[in-house]
């Protein structure tokens, strides 16, 4: 989207401001007229004292006045269309506010509201940059143009009878404004977005920006190139941004001395106070529900959708003190669940879920449970080597003395795909003991295939079937299934000879990418993978013991056939 150059800054009115009006100094008329009554349904909010800092300006911003012409680039929010659109009650009565203008909808709201009645009874001079005198005016229009009192003012540059007087007065008073120097407050030059916004800000009470909710919706003040920790403004940009008051300008940047216009105020004025306050008021937070593993390097995480919502924001951080991260952006308001499957093994990881609503082109966020919920990559790779002691046999009793560990791999691979896969909680032993009730365990074998069959009549919840071709194996388990694999120690090229057994082997193939496979061994121990060439070429040792991987073609040539399973729920 288009991010128009100047100042949505202004429109900063927070939510915690009345409605504002627009004086443009050149026009005493103007003074009374702003003064009317603002709108009735929104609050004003008590000023508090703040650091009386002189507002800092450079040459640039003390000498321009000029009106900004139709062709400047304007901040984002300033050009796209309004997502709930204002209804005028009254026709439009400026004759400098055609309805195809950005802010033409912004202007009659003001307008209706009271909020500003022009600079004539037929102009509103939208393009007339706005001056420090205007917006402190507008600031104490808004809470209602309270009487500072008796003070006199200490700048020399504001005379009692000007119209800004009081309003300049109060300013100093709640420190919202110290004046450009101890003497000045330099009242006709142009006021620009750092400036605009610092008053805004003090004006608000100087609140602390959330950094949880800033970096949550990807509008960090630290975004903007142009914008350091230094300046006096830093903290009221953090502020501006997290409030969805503004963007920036584009290309990262916030231009802290752009100047703003009359047509700008209103707008952001209208866009924060009527549409952001419309989504805020009916959009609620999502109400996480659960995060579980249902499959290797897979999370998923659900919700309870949100009324009023266009769709949801996902985040994961992998430590509660951690900043959110963006996963990915969900459209549908109705949606309802995410599978992370960039999740690796073994890491805790926290999720939370904002929901959205576009305005003016710009993502507005809802409020979001900072503490999320967790959960962890359920990755099993339980191994043979666990039950060295326990009998593994046929039911006539043989192959006398074979235990699981020395002929366990079948029940192995099937028990760790199911854990991994289908969600099972079950160990090695009770797999094989299935293994040798249904008469799967023969000749000091495994059928796989009545093994399976057996599983899916105690179990159910899952499909299999039998292939020898690759990429029909390859394909289903990029889809989702998983396959228990086999390796007769014979391979198709000699130059993998032992590279996942020097004999019969069952293995689980979890996770297939497209360069990459892997690979549960239920047989691994220290050593297994790096004791000869071959394996140290090709095989790739994960975190967890028993996970490897291995280039996917390297796979294709030893292995023999797969069953793949599929989850049925």
């Amino acid at each position: 989207m288009k991010l128009k150059k100047i100042t949505i800054l202004l429109l900063t009115l927070t939510l915690s401001f009345q409605a504002i009006a627009a004086v443009p100094a050149a026009y005493a008329t103007e003074l009374d007229e702003a003064q009317q009554s603002v709108v009735e349904e929104i609050q004003s909010v008590e000023i508090t004292q703040s650091e009386t800092t002189p507002d800092e300006t450079t040459p640039d911003e003390m000498t321009q006045t000029e009106p900004i012409s139709d062709d400047t680039t304007y901040d984002s929010d300033s050009e796209a269309d309004t997502k709930e659109s204002y209804i005028p009650q009254s026709e439009n009565r400026f004759i400098d506010v055609d309805s195809d203008k950005y802010y033409y909808e912004s202007v009659v709201w003001a307008a209706e509201k009271g909020i500003t009645s022009g600079t004539s009874d037929t102009t509103f001079s939208p393009n007339n940059v706005c001056t420090r005198a205007q917006i402190v005016t507008f600031l104490w229009n808004s809470c209602g143009s309270p009487n500072p009192g008796s003070i006199s003012t200490k700048f020399t540059d504001v005379s009692p009878n000007a119209y800004y007087y009081q309003a300049v007065q109060w300013a100093v008073q709640k420190g919202i404004t110290a004046g450009t120097t101890e003497t000045t407050f330099s009242p006709e030059k142009s006021c620009t977005r750092s400036q605009a916004v610092t008053f805004l800000w003090r004006a608000a009470g100087c609140p602390a920006y959330t950094k949880e909710s800033s970096s949550i919706s990807g509008n960090e003040a630290s975004y903007f190139y142009d914008i350091s920790q230094s300046k006096y403004y830093y903290d009221a940009v953090q502020w501006a941004t997290e409030h969805c008051v503004t963007s920036g300008t584009g290309d990262n940047a916030f231009s802290p001395n752009n100047i703003c216009t009359r047509a700008q105020i209103v707008t952001f004025l209208y866009h924060y106070l009527v549409t952001q306050a419309t989504f805020t008021s009916n959009v609620t937070a999502p109400q996480l529900n659960a995060v579980m593993s249902d499959a290797y390097d897979r999370m998923t995480v659900t919700w309870y959708p949100s009324n009023g919502s266009e769709g949801y924001t996902v985040y994961r951080r992998a430590a509660s003190s951690e900043d959110w991260i963006p996963l990915t952006t969900l459209y549908g308001a109705n949606t309802a669940s995410y599978t992370d499957t960039t999740a690796v093994a073994g890491v805790v990881y926290y999720y939370t879920v904002c929901a959205y609503y576009t305005v003016n082109g710009q993502q507005i966020f809802s409020r979001y449970n900072n503490t999320g919920i967790c959960g962890t990559v359920r990755c099993f790779a339980e191994q043979q080597l666990q039950y060295r002691d326990i009998p593994y046999t046929t039911p006539s009793g043989l192959p006398k003395g074979a235990t699981i560990a020395s002929g366990g791999c079948g029940p192995s691979s099937v028990c760790n795909l199911g854990n991994n896969l289908l969600g099972w909680n079950t160990s090695i032993p009770q797999i094989a003991q299935i293994a040798v009730d249904s008469g799967a365990r023969y000749n000091g074998g495994t059928n796989i295939s009545t093994l399976l069959g057996a599983v899916q009549q105690q179990f159910g919840g899952f499909t299999y079937q039998y292939t020898s071709n690759d990429d029909t194996a390859f394909s289903a388990v990029q889809s989702g299934a998983m396959a228990v694999i086999h390796t007769s120690g014979t391979v198709k090229s000699s130059q993998y000879s032992q590279l996942l057994s020097s004999g019969g082997h069952f293995l689980c193939l979890l996770r297939v990418t497209d360069s990459t496979a892997t690979i549960v061994d239920s047989y691994s121990y220290d050593g297994k993978w790096t004791a000869n060439n071959v394996r140290r070429e090709y095989i790739t040792q994960t975190d967890t013991v028993g996970i490897v991987q291995c280039p996917l073609s390297v796979l294709a040539e030893v292995v023999d056939y797969y069953y793949i399973v599929n989850n049925a729920n």
